[in-house]
């Protein structure tokens, strides 16, 4: 493993550890002109937030790529969600461990 991804893997490691909060919006809704309006959102939350990326793939291999907004305490997230019509994220255990930690399998349509 290089220290690029060791770096990775500790700073991913951190964001589970510190902000386990988390909600999960497609990738291509959080761009452009979507990216200022949730940025303008997350300025009221008086904490830290941060951004990570997952893959989420379902039983019939259809792929998405969604952007994880991790929130420090469940009130935070909820509100984001709740606005943003988001899905709550468990990085416990919705994430995938080893090679697919940046992988979700989803269940359903």
């Amino acid at each position: 493993m290089t220290a690029v991804h060791k770096r990775a893997n500790a700073k991913r490691a951190a964001i589970d550890r510190e902000l386990p909060y988390q909600v999960a919006l497609p990738e291509h809704l959080c761009c452009m002109e979507n990216y200022t309006v949730i940025r303008d959102f997350c300025g009221r939350f008086a904490r830290r937030i941060e951004t990570t990326r997952v893959t989420a793939i379902w039983p019939n291999n259809t792929r998405l790529e969604l952007r994880l907004h991790c929130f420090e305490n469940r009130k935070d997230a909820e509100e984001f969600a709740d606005h943003f019509e988001g899905e709550h994220f468990n990085p416990r255990k919705d994430r995938g461990e080893g090679a697919e930690r940046g992988i979700c399998r989803c269940t359903g349509t």
